[in-house]
């Protein structure tokens, strides 16, 4: 075992002890707890596989009637995913209704393994994260959790801006692009193209926000963690198909509601 190596695990260890005893010392108190669920997909990018070892889900939680403020453990299933199976509305449930103490979510740490790697023109290759990333991703959130009621956090993994080449073929960075929303505090949009088994990007039209998937084998696609608002969606099929770019306009997003566009027919 090299000393890198050697260095992730007793870092990765360090952390493991420093949550659980942060957990164990604030759970003691009696205090209300909220129910919290992670849920993470993807936004396209044109690979074949790119796997990504999530080793755990951790939330730093603010409460002033319990000391010190620390971080979460939220017993994430840990293992190895590969992103672009997160597609066409699949979605990784990592959370799954845990209960957690209440007050104000300031972030969330997505912890990532070693076992990152992607697979280009058939040739799997190692993905490496920058020495930054060794404690984990944070991502922003700002977000009160109340007693007795249920958060599910959506995180959208953004696999093409999180990939970054470099001038050596086989070096290749994984510096995770991650945007967080609630469930509740969004809506989605869900539809069908007419022609399935091609390979069929869905992009939001929007200035202030960047959510793209590509289409499921069977045409299938989820837009998800939207504002509410009227947006269009960009329809672009593959270039080598005999189809046509479109726009569809008009579309209604509502907080905590699913519109269906139908059935899309490809020009």
């Amino acid at each position: 075992m090299n000393k890198l190596n050697l260095f992730k695990i007793v870092l990765i260890l360090l952390f493991v002890v420093s949550f659980t005893s942060c957990s164990e010392e604030n759970t003691s108190f009696d205090i209300e707890k909220a129910n919290i669920s992670v849920k993470l997909f993807d936004d396209p990018g044109d690979y074949e596989k790119v796997y990504v070892e999530i080793v755990d889900v951790l939330l730093l939680v603010i409460n002033d009637k319990t000391a010190p403020n620390c971080w979460y453990s939220l017993n994430a299933k840990a293992g190895i995913y590969d992103l672009l199976d997160l597609t066409g509305g699949v979605e990784a449930l990592l959370v799954d209704n845990l209960k957690v103490p209440t007050g104000i979510v300031y972030e969330i740490r997505l912890v990532l393994g070693d076992n990152n790697s992607i697979v280009i023109n058939g040739e799997t290759l190692p993905l490496f994260t920058p020495n930054t990333l060794q404690s984990g991703l944070e991502i922003r959130v700002d977000q009160l959790l109340e007693p007795n009621k249920d958060y599910t956090f959506l995180l959208d993994f953004d696999v093409e801006q999180s990939i970054v080449k470099t001038p050596t073929p086989d070096y290749i960075i994984l510096k995770p692009e991650i945007r967080s929303t609630l469930e509740v505090l969004s809506g989605s949009i869900y539809g069908k193209i007419s022609v399935p088994n091609i390979q069929t990007q869905i992009s939001l039209v929007s200035d202030s926000e960047n959510i793209a998937i590509y289409t499921d084998k069977d045409g299938n696609f989820s837009l998800k963690g939207i504002p509410a608002g009227n947006y269009s969606i960009q329809i672009t099929p593959d270039p080598t198909s005999a189809f046509s770019e479109m726009i569809i306009n008009n579309i209604d997003v509502s907080i905590g509601n699913i519109t269906e566009t139908g059935i899309i027919e490809l020009n």
